[in-house]
């Protein structure tokens, strides 16, 4: 797992063509796919006590990972 602060998704080393992909409300991680088709998993890491995650409220840093 990758884990990046701040904004979602902002230093991933694939870019997020259409935000979750998932319908709203769903359960589990949300889902997003690469400029190649490929299903990634994230979710908000808010276990993450960084300076960027104390000061901000509700935006957190994230964990994400290639979808099997």
């Amino acid at each position: 797992m990758t884990s990046t602060c701040g904004l979602i998704l902002a230093d991933a080393s694939f870019t997020d063509t259409k935000g979750c992909v998932l319908p709203v409300g769903h359960d589990g991680p949300h889902e997003c796919r690469d400029e190649y088709g490929r299903a990634w998993n994230w979710e908000a890491d808010l276990e993450c006590d960084c300076e960027h995650c104390r000061q901000c409220d509700g935006d957190y840093c994230t964990i994400y990972w290639q979808k099997k």
